[in-house]
């Protein structure tokens, strides 16, 4: 009864887009996806559904995904010349901005940026701890107030001071490298490390995380208005041409 009752709230709120297309606060689509993340056929066959919103940049739409039980799943901006195609997967729609993704209690568990469908960031986090349990904890965080940002454009960056090794190139080796890294109080990045795959090219590692030991500082993460040292996870990704 609940699910229903949900879906009809749904429907109407779909409907009263008509007549305020011109506001932001408001969707301009609403739409209901199944667990194969293509549009539901019927009511039974919804898994979760999502509210479309136009930004005030031409082409950048906001997109908020939730659960069958109202519960906020995903935030997130898409690039696309029509928010049409948000109805389904195409090559004509590119990730472009900050995604969060929440479980269904409501915590939020991971954020990523993108530019133009390429990740430039990601950050693995946990539900924030209460204040005695972060006295007990490590001194560096995953989940704070505000975290840790560059000062510039990262994806700039690694693309002016990454060098492709000569060796991974004469092996045709490619690969994505996450390497992970604490920005400390003063947003300098230090214990940079790499984790994930560990079948990737030596020297491909290599240079990931020398290229990421020579960012500039960050604006460091803030918790209860100080800074801290937090946790951060960055791809650095290698393609031949």
């Amino acid at each position: 009864m609940k699910t229903r009752l949900l879906i009809t709230t749904l429907i109407i709120l779909c409907a009263s887009t008509v007549f305020a297309q011109s506001d932001n606060s408001i969707p301009i689509d609403t739409l209901f996806f199944n667990k194969q993340k293509t549009l539901a056929k019927s009511q039974n066959d919804i898994a979760y559904y999502r509210f479309v919103y136009r930004t005030d940049t031409d082409s950048i739409y906001k997109v908020e995904d939730y659960y069958i039980n109202g519960q906020l799943q995903v935030v997130g901006f898409y690039k696309t010349h029509t928010h049409i195609l948000l109805r389904t997967i195409t090559s004509q729609v590119y990730r472009h901005g900050e995604f969060s993704y929440y479980n269904s209690n409501g915590e939020l568990t991971l954020k990523e940026k993108y530019e133009n469908g390429i990740s430039i960031g990601e950050l693995r986090l946990t539900p924030p701890p209460d204040s005695a349990e972060i006295r007990l904890k490590s001194s560096v965080l995953t989940f704070v107030e505000r975290m840790p940002e560059p000062k510039y454009d990262v994806r700039l960056f690694i693309a002016q001071n990454l060098e492709y090794p000569e060796s991974a190139k004469l092996d045709r080796a490619e690969g994505r490298v996450n390497i992970r890294f604490v920005v400390d109080e003063e947003g300098d990045i230090i214990d940079i490390e790499h984790v994930g795959d560990k079948m990737l090219h030596v020297d491909l590692v290599k240079a990931a995380l020398l290229v990421v030991s020579k960012f500039p500082r960050w604006k460091p993460g803030i918790l209860n208005g100080k800074p801290v040292k937090v946790y951060y996870t960055l791809p650095v990704t290698f393609k031949l041409q």
